[in-house]
């Protein structure tokens, strides 16, 4: 396991105080090098912070605070495809209705709020093991282990009512070995689907 700044910290610090003791310099030493100490695990902790938040960065949506789709990729290679071992599992593609026109209408502030308030009733839904991603500007994928389809639907029911803008959904069933791609393209030709023909139900 690869050593943490902290862990770093802490062994370079003794060592430096056994060498002192071992060459009776160590009282003294001992003043400078408490702050010596002091000043420099306040630097690994500031690096250790900063590193932090850009890692998450990387991987998370700063508008909606869901994972961005590298987040997402990065998931599936570690894990060698999500809930391959919790199935069935089902994916889930979200687009916003009509948003473009609520940005060209009430401006991009307006619709910020409503992507972070989406963001927000998604979190209120799901459960701690399903996996909410903003794949795109206002499109949204959950990917839900141990659901079939039913189950999806019945998720995207309880989504419907804790929502105050128009979307539009698609469903499907992962399968087994099938690349996550495979199953995401085929949710949202599902939602296209469904948008051809309820097009006013959004």
């Amino acid at each position: 396991t690869a050593r943490t700044p902290h862990a770093s910290y802490y062994l370079t610090s003794a060592l430096l105080l056994a060498v002192l003791a071992a060459t009776d310099r160590l009282p003294g030493l001992l003043v400078p090098w408490l702050l010596v100490s002091a000043l420099s695990l306040g630097l690994v902790v500031s690096i250790g912070t900063l590193v932090s938040r850009l890692n998450r960065l990387v991987v998370t949506d700063s508008l909606t605070g869901l994972l961005n789709r590298s987040g997402l990729e990065m998931l599936i290679d570690l894990q060698g495809g999500i809930g391959r071992v919790v199935e069935p599992r089902s994916v889930i593609v979200i687009d916003l209705d009509d948003f473009k026109e609520l940005n060209d209408r009430e401006g991009h502030l307006a619709g910020d709020d409503a992507l972070r308030e989406f963001g927000d009733a998604i979190r209120d839904v799901i459960r701690p093991d399903d996996i909410a991603i903003r794949s795109g500007g206002d499109e949204f994928v959950l990917v839900l282990p141990q659901t079939d389809r039913t189950g999806a639907t019945s998720l995207a029911a309880r989504l419907r009512l804790a929502t105050h803008v128009g979307w539009s959904y698609g469903v499907t069933s992962w399968k087994t070995l099938e690349p996550f791609d495979d199953a995401l393209a085929r949710a949202d030709h599902d939602m296209y689907q469904q948008k051809a023909h309820h097009p006013d139900e959004g």
